[in-house]
Order: structure tokens, then sequence, then C-alpha cells
């Protein structure tokens, strides 16, 4: 999901590393998101279940782990290109609030137009907290394939497990995803929830550096989207 990443990195995250601030009860309206990493039921226990991406149990009719894995040292993408394809028709929109370290809010406005079977055109938008545009769109063309792809992370790096997370857009079970990474501002680590019913981009992330929680990004609305 690169294009979404690099959208966040280059007009939200500014200077940042890229991506996430604040959990469990930070302002991004975030609950059961933990210090160390899974989610809770509300009461600070817990509630992530499994250990590896390769071993989380999907649903019935779920593409299996191998038609999603991209490369032997690849965990699989939780989505197939036709899944996330699905999930970001031209109906869906989603909008999702980021606050940085210095509890600096901004909204942003996904939307997805020109779908063909290979791939759309990506929109983001500057907006306020009920959608309502504030700028120029920015557009980018990407691939289903692509969108996938960007969600295949090193299996060396990366661990996960099934949690439900409640976000303003509603409680949703998820695959929640733990990717570490060492970069110029040191080693870090960055966390996905991606729901089940909602292919596509996560309704959560985090990025730490240093230890030290930088940027979060938290589903406030979502609207057309086609489960599963």
């Amino acid at each position: 999901m690169r294009t979404f990443l690099i959208a966040l990195t280059a007009s939200t995250l500014l200077a940042s590393a890229s991506l996430l601030a604040g959990c469990g009860d930070d302002e991004s309206g975030a609950k059961g998101a933990t210090d160390g990493g899974t989610t809770a039921d509300g009461t600070g226990t817990p509630s992530a279940k499994g250990s590896l991406p390769s071993t989380i149990k999907a649903p019935n009719g779920w593409p299996s782990a191998e038609e999603r894995r991209f490369a032997p040292d690849r965990e699989p993408s939780p989505f197939s290109a036709q899944q996330i394809a699905a999930g970001c028709g031209p109906e869906s929109k989603r909008i999702y609030r980021f606050v940085m370290s210095k509890q600096e809010v901004s909204y942003k406005r996904w939307t997805f137009r020109d779908q063909t079977a290979e791939g759309c055109t990506f929109v983001q938008a500057d907006c306020d907290k009920d959608g309502v545009v504030t700028d120029e769109p920015k557009a980018s063309k990407t691939t289903w394939k692509q969108l996938q792809s960007h969600a295949a992370w090193p299996a060396a790096q990366t661990s996960a497990s099934e949690a439900r997370l409640e976000v303003p857009a509603g409680a949703y079970e998820c695959m929640h995803y733990e990717v570490s990474r060492k970069g110029p501002q040191g080693i870090g680590e960055d966390k996905y929830w991606f729901a089940w019913d909602l292919p596509g981009p996560p309704i959560r992330m985090e990025r730490r550096v240093g230890g030290e929680l930088m940027v979060t990004m938290t589903l406030m609305q979502v609207e057309g989207v086609a489960a599963k």
C-alpha cells in the first residue's frame, strides 16, 4: 500500500519518519490500542490471539496465505488484489485523522476513481472532521497488485495476531501487524490494524521511532465499502 504511505509521508507527516502518535486514550479516538502493541477489550487486557500472519485463522473462502505471498521472505499481505479492488470502489470514501507527537491534528479524505480491472486513481484531500474538503485534492494512479504488494513486509521483521479494535468508524475484528525496522532515526516499529470487513488501507496505524510514539492514523468515517 505504498501509494497510501507515500501520500501520508509527503503531505501529512512532513519530516517525520513517515507514519503515525498517541494510543489508548489519545486524541485520535481509537480504543483498545495498548503500549504492548495488541488491542484490548476496554479494560486494558490484551485480546489479541495468534502469533504469525501465516497462522491467522481466515474466514472461509479467504485467499490462502500462499496466494497472498509475494516472495519467500515476505509475510502474506492481508488482502488479495481482488479484495482491495472490491473494497475501494467508486462509492467508497474514508476519512482519517492524523495526530502528530506534538498533538498536531489533521484530517484526510481518501477516495478511489477510474477503476479498471488493473487499478484505479487514488485521491487524497485535506478536509475537516466531517469530511468537507478544504484544499485541492491530489491524485495518483496505481494498480491493485501494487497496493497489495506494499503490505507484504519482510517475514523476519513482522509478526501478527488477530485483534478487535474500536475506532470512531466502528468496532472491527482485525489482522494486527507489527513491523520492526531500522533507519537513520534509529530502531522503530510500525503497527497496522486491517479490518477483515474493510479491504484496503488499515483502520489504524502507529509509528514509533526510538521507542517514542510519533504519529497515529485512525479511521473516523467510512462509506461505500463492500465487505470482503
